[in-house]
């Protein structure tokens, strides 16, 4: 318990320096956005940097033979060969749509739904990470790992476990941005104070959160 408390002091005192700091830009290149879609749906078996030079191959040659080299080099090879030929089918088109959308969304909300179902590999944690990168990570959370251990350990939520629903991430979210709102932190400075202060605390805060 004395550790709990301890992480979320040092999470809430970064969170609060970051506050003060604007937020960083909004991406609005084009092609940038192609890169950062596609490195989201490629997914987590390959590193994201690697997800990231992938991307950028792809958008710069969106060929077949691209993209049969880039799939042979996942640790999915088929399934992600299937992901790359819809996304960039019929002229990308739909990149063309999910581009615009982290544009310019109505709902931050609608829109991040409507794209995960249009864009093969995207979920919750993909489309909100893309609308936080687009300016609206005071809006929503990106509930990675380090998040969801810290708000169990800090007693928010009961499990750590990736949300299998979008209910169930709805309803975290909910949770994370009331406390961020109490806390008078801003949700996405937050999220960087959680980030590194988890990644400092490293194996003692996996053990805790069990």
């Amino acid at each position: 318990m004395q550790l709990a408390t301890q992480i979320e002091e040092i999470a809430l005192d970064f969170g609060r320096r970051f506050s003060g700091v604007a937020p960083n830009p909004p991406v609005d290149s084009p092609s940038r956005l192609r890169e950062m879609v596609i490195a989201a749906a490629i997914g987590s078996g390959v590193r994201y940097d690697l997800a990231s030079s992938m991307a950028k191959a792809l958008v710069e040659d969106p060929t077949t033979q691209q993209i049969d080299l880039v799939s042979s080099r996942h640790r999915f090879p088929n399934q992600t060969r299937k992901r790359l030929n819809a996304i960039l089918a019929d002229q990308a088109s739909i990149l063309d749509t999910t581009i615009a959308w982290l544009g310019k969304p109505k709902c931050v909300f609608k829109n991040r739904k409507l794209m995960a179902e249009l864009v093969p590999g995207l979920g919750p944690k993909q489309t909100s990470f893309l609308f936080s990168c687009t300016g609206y990570g005071q809006e929503i959370a990106v509930l990675d790992r380090h998040i969801l251990k810290y708000l169990q350990l800090v007693g928010i939520t009961e499990v750590c476990s990736m949300p299998t629903s979008w209910k169930k991430y709805e309803d975290i979210e909910a949770a994370y941005l009331l406390y961020s709102s109490q806390k008078e932190v801003r949700a996405d400075a937050l999220d960087l104070a959680i980030w590194i202060t988890m990644k400092a605390a490293g194996r003692k805060v996996s053990e805790c959160a069990q």
